[in-house]
């Protein structure tokens, strides 16, 4: 985390393993989180209490965001999140499936 920001003490997620189809559309092929191989992540509990919603633009924690995402895409082959499709307005999905 940027100095400064604190400690990070917990992830609030919206979802991990689930059998299911990806988006839940049936029919579809099957979801990472189907197999265990993603997280969606909610946000960021800091040690000073401040909870960090990862896709609320707000201008304080900008940076911190930026830095949260910088690191995801280093480590995950799919981060998904506002913007990319309208299931994912709300969190940040992460996997590590190879994609074109």
């Amino acid at each position: 985390l940027p100095s400064g920001s604190g400690r990070l003490v917990k992830l609030t997620s919206v979802g991990g393993q689930a059998c299911r189809p990806r988006n839940g559309v049936p029919g579809a092929f099957i979801s990472e989180h189907a197999t265990g191989n993603a997280l969606d992540l909610g946000g960021l509990v800091l040690q000073d209490g401040r909870t960090i919603r990862l896709t609320e633009p707000d201008g304080a924690t900008r940076a911190l965001r930026e830095a949260v995402q910088q690191s995801a895409c280093r480590r995950f082959r799919t981060v998904l999140g506002p913007g990319s499709d309208s299931a994912h307005k709300d969190h940040i999905h992460l996997d590590m499936r190879q994609r074109n």
